[in-house]
């Protein structure tokens, strides 16, 4: 018979707990061509989470906004490009006017 464990309801499971720390580890991580991280955009700062960071790089820093959002728009143009790479191919003026 198996045995029911009791928790308190404002705690969050025990497995869950892992996903959470996992979640925001990843939100500390910097992203790939703008070079800070998803949390520090919203934010402002770094989380404290489990992850070794130098106590000087948790303090707010400011960053100029109208660089990121450029920067922002550049990766989504790459991500663009090689999403629509294989989904069509360019037809010659006279291949469409033969499809009509």
């Amino acid at each position: 018979m198996m045995e029911l464990k009791e928790f308190n309801a404002t705690e969050a499971p025990p497995k869950a707990t892992d996903k959470y720390l996992a979640l925001l580890d990843y939100r500390a991580t910097k992203l790939k061509y703008v070079g800070l991280s998803s949390a520090l955009l919203l934010m402002g700062r770094r989380p404290h989470n489990n992850l070794p960071t130098a106590r000087a790089l948790l303090k707010p820093m400011s960053y100029d906004s109208n660089k990121v959002k450029c920067l922002l728009n550049k990766t989504k143009h790459i991500q663009k490009h090689y999403h629509n790479r294989r989904k069509t191919t360019q037809l010659s003026f006279w291949q469409k006017k033969a499809k009509t």
